[in-house]
């Protein structure tokens, strides 16, 4: 029986969703807005689900 370390993967789940989350609220609040906020929701929304992997 394996136990996980010392929590950082929930840690590190847990910063993942969050940027997903606020990656894909900026790309939809924001599209009538700047090229610059949908670029940094894409962003934050892929380095989310990177985490999550």
């Amino acid at each position: 029986m394996r136990v996980s370390g010392c929590g950082c993967a929930k840690g590190r789940q847990l910063a993942g969703m969050l940027l997903v989350i606020a990656g894909v609220l900026i790309v939809f609040l924001c599209l009538p807005m700047q090229f610059f906020l949908i670029a940094l929701g894409v962003v934050l929304t892929a380095a989310g689900l990177l985490l999550l992997r």
